[in-house]
């Protein structure tokens, strides 16, 4: 039982490795000009993370920049209304739940993630998104903010250069994102826990079933010798 279960989480982090090196974007060509976006995810308790996310094209949505900055995130697909966020960096739920009530509870007052956008000429003041982030444009130089919250956004209110300067990006024109978590007082580092999403399930579970195929293939083999 413990082989199998060590069996199944490498296969399963294999498949998250492989699909991470198909879904990463394509290196930028030397020379192209490359754009920036900030993005600030702040969770229930506290913790505040900030990335600085470069992308070659003239824009990008919102789950886009969220994949790209290298959060662990969980999306789930809602037909022509887009993708879900289910969880962010272990906070949230499974893909499930998140079909049936965007991981919110019964309660009016109950959190899930909401999706904001910084008002570029006052940093403070953050607007939130009711279409989602798969119907939102990013630009150069916009920031978006995801909050675990019921109502008010909590996020803070700085400028795209200090945002940029908090998540590592330094002089903000690098070619990698760079990404930093700041805990309030009292709070430790969060572990993400998050299930794996359905694509990597359903690779991993390709993974199993061709080798539960070859080994039952096997021992019919040895079965025939042994009959023969």
């Amino acid at each position: 039982m413990i082989w199998h279960t060590v069996r199944l989480w490498l296969l399963l982090s294999l498949a998250t490795l492989l699909m991470a090196i198909l879904l990463s974007p394509a290196p930028t060509r030397a020379g192209s000009t490359l754009h920036h976006a900030g993005l600030i995810v702040r969770d229930g308790e506290g913790r505040v993370t900030y990335a600085w996310v470069p992308f070659s094209e003239e824009t990008i949505d919102g789950i886009a920049l969220l994949k790209r900055s290298g959060i662990p995130v969980v999306t789930v697909g809602f037909g022509a209304l887009g993708e879900g966020v289910c969880s962010i960096a272990g906070q949230g739920c499974g893909a499930a739940e998140c079909r049936r009530n965007v991981c919110q509870g019964s309660a009016i007052d109950a959190p899930y993630w909401q999706y904001f956008k910084q008002d570029a000429s006052d940093p403070a003041d953050w607007k939130w998104q009711p279409l989602g982030a798969s119907a939102t444009k990013v630009r150069d130089g916009d920031v978006f903010g995801w909050s675990w919250t019921a109502r008010e956004p909590h996020l803070p209110g700085l400028p795209a250069r200090e945002i940029a300067s908090l998540a590592g990006a330094g002089d903000a024109a690098g070619n990698a994102p760079a990404t930093q978590t700041y805990l309030p007082e009292g709070v430790s580092a969060a572990i993400p826990a998050a299930p794996p999403d359905a694509r990597t399930t359903a690779i991993a579970s390709g993974i199993l079933i061709v080798i539960a195929a070859s080994s039952l293939a096997l021992v019919r083999r040895r079965r025939m010798e042994a009959a023969a």
